[in-house]
């Protein structure tokens, strides 16, 4: 009975003023076990995108390298196979230069160099400016000067050649145009074979085919 009473006293005691009631132990709050496993997820990364198909550089078309070395020279041409001459080329639609450096490659390779039709041109021109068909060299013609601009090695084998048929570089120029224009040969068999050394030496690549318009 004592003991009732005073637990029943020191809980009376404690809401009287001035008193500090006992120290109440406050209980752990429980976190329910959905709350404890909540975790934020990292947020999911972007998607890397998918490797294309390799890139390949461009293949560079192969050029090949032109080695060629031009030299103007001039020469002084007989001037009715000059004027025959003039008008070839401007009916080609090519330079006076760029057609007597052709004519010459395909007589050096022993080559017809102009067709029929060309042949036909010419023969109208020759009658045009009165250039005979043998080549002029009885007494002594009227020259023209004539700037020709012309593939370096060609032109040695130019020179090399008059040297060797004993005539200059206008006077073989002219020999080569008008067997050109009359559809014949330039040089003798003899003639030719020792060109073909002199070609060799110069490494020079002669044509083939008949000489074609140009655009």
């Amino acid at each position: 009975m004592r003991d009732r009473s005073r637990a029943h006293l020191s809980g009376q005691l404690s809401f009287f003023p001035g008193e500090v009631s006992p120290e109440v132990e406050e209980e752990p709050a429980v976190s329910s076990p959905a709350a404890s496993t909540a975790v934020s997820e990292p947020e999911p990364l972007a998607s890397a995108p998918e490797p294309g198909p390799p890139i390949r550089p461009k293949k560079r078309r192969a050029t090949r390298a032109r080695n060629f070395e031009r030299i103007q020279t001039g020469v002084r041409l007989e001037h009715r196979f000059l004027s025959v001459a003039k008008a070839l080329a401007e009916a080609k639609k090519t330079t006076l230069g760029r057609l007597i450096e052709q004519l010459s490659l395909h007589a050096l390779s022993d080559v017809p160099a102009l067709s029929d039709a060309d042949r036909a041109q010419v023969a109208h021109f020759r009658c045009a400016y009165g250039l005979a068909k043998e080549a002029p060299s009885t007494g002594k013609p009227r020259r023209a000067q004539a700037g020709i601009l012309m593939e370096a090695r060609l032109l040695k084998v130019l020179k090399a050649t008059a040297l060797l048929l004993d005539r200059d570089v206008a006077e073989l120029l002219e020999d080569i145009g008008l067997a050109a224009f009359d559809g014949r040969s330039a040089f003798a068999p003899d003639a030719r074979v020792k060109i073909a050394d002199l070609v060799r030496i110069y490494e020079m690549q002669l044509p083939l085919e008949p000489l074609g318009d140009e655009a």
